[in-house]
């Protein structure tokens, strides 16, 4: 199947507002505001039980109250009792906005959607596999964050332990073949938001194969943030005959990662980060090979930029993206994480607006702050 081409001219708008400033740089300098916009609204109410109590402490100490009485506030250092934890939150934060930007750069690569995702592979392995030896001669007073998983001192690794990464790459290798196929035969809200039914898929697994108990806060949680990502895509969400193979393609995404996720979640009870995401990368790339030659696609970029946009994919989103959220995974609940993934869906429908011009609302902007309230719900539900 040959991919379709999809084109970019940044000038296809004009900018006026009075302003002697050429409509790319213009488009960009939105960019980066509404980019930044997400990300210090979410780290600030992450971080605001941290601040709040730094801010009750130093006024303890300076006039010596032994106690004062904000009995709510008394709660609030457990939430990030945990250095790990908070550094987790922001790996997870970081990776899922790096996520975001995958369906536009499939959307504008010159090869094949399977071909782009192997080459997302290969492009990150070198890279991985350096940075998992590098990791491996870190002395323990290094002063980086934990990359091993915090309760591995001492595990013995048995060849047993080595299945989860190998059905890690596996499920990784059909979620990206279905969803990258899914962006070229739907709109990217639509294979966002059924790909992130994933979350759902998450939390049951969880339930039924980890044990892992679910509270009814998280649950609320979860319901209002999907919510939030059904009013992202709003009324352009339709199944009709030129977009339902792309919705289905997308619901076999959802699954597909799903079983990825908890894969990963569980391969990090025993290996680092890098470990996990190397061998992850070259099982899913020697995967692909033979899926890309099944459907014939066009393997070669044919211009640097086609080349510097698999480099840049394979850096932003399996190195950059993927990886943090693996990174996560170790020191948060599985259900939660995926829950906050859901953010990938407030920015992937952003950069679609931005870069491939497609319509965004006021209802889509409200869908994306819902998320958001649904995710920090969640994390309230999950107790982190």
């Amino acid at each position: 199947m040959e991919s379709k081409a999809v084109g970019f001219d940044p000038l296809h708008k004009a900018y006026g507002f009075g302003l002697h400033i050429t409509p790319f740089i213009y488009r960009w300098k939105l960019f980066a505001f509404y980019s930044l916009l997400p990300t210090l609204f979410t780290v600030f109410v992450y971080f605001l039980p941290s601040t709040v109590y730094f801010l009750q402490s130093t006024i303890m100490e300076l006039f010596g109250i032994d106690n004062l009485p904000m009995n709510k506030t008394s709660r609030l250092p457990q939430l990030h009792a945990d250095p790990a934890t908070s550094f987790a939150l922001i790996a997870l934060i970081t990776g899922t906005m790096a996520l975001g930007f995958a369906p536009i750069i499939v959307r504008l690569s010159e090869v094949g959607p399977i071909a782009t995702a192997f080459w997302r592979m290969a492009f990150a392995l070198p890279p991985l596999a350096i940075l998992m030896s590098w990791e491996t001669h870190l002395p323990p007073d290094s002063g980086l964050p934990p990359s091993f998983p915090p309760d591995s001192g001492g595990m013995k690794v048995g060849w047993q332990d080595y299945r989860w990464l190998v059905l890690a790459g596996l499920f990784f290798a059909g979620d990206l073949t279905s969803w990258h196929v899914a962006l070229h035969l739907t709109t990217v809200a639509n294979s966002t938001i059924l790909a992130n039914c994933a979350s759902l898929f998450v939390t049951l697994g969880a339930w039924w194969f980890f044990k892992q108990h679910i509270t009814l806060t998280f649950i609320l949680g979860l319901a209002v943030a999907f919510i939030g990502a059904i009013m992202l895509v709003g009324a352009k969400f339709s199944f009709n005959s030129q977009s339902w193979q792309g919705d289905a393609l997308s619901v076999v995404t959802a699954i597909c990662y799903a079983s990825y996720f908890l894969c990963i979640k569980k391969s990090r009870d025993k290996f680092s980060t890098f470990v996990t995401m190397t061998w992850v990368s070259a099982v899913t790339s020697l995967a692909l090979i033979p899926v890309v030659l099944l459907f014939g696609e066009t393997f070669f970029a044919v211009t640097l930029i086609g080349w510097a946009l698999l480099i840049a994919l394979a850096f932003l989103t399996q190195i950059g993206g993927q990886t943090f959220v693996a990174y996560a995974l170790a020191h948060l609940p599985a259900p939660f994480s995926a829950v906050t993934m859901l953010l990938e869906s407030v920015m992937a429908t952003l950069f679609a607006w931005l870069i491939l011009s497609e319509a965004l609302t006021g209802w889509q902007a409200l869908g994306g702050f819902i998320v958001l309230c649904g995710i920090l719900l969640a994390r309230r539900g999950s107790q982190i």
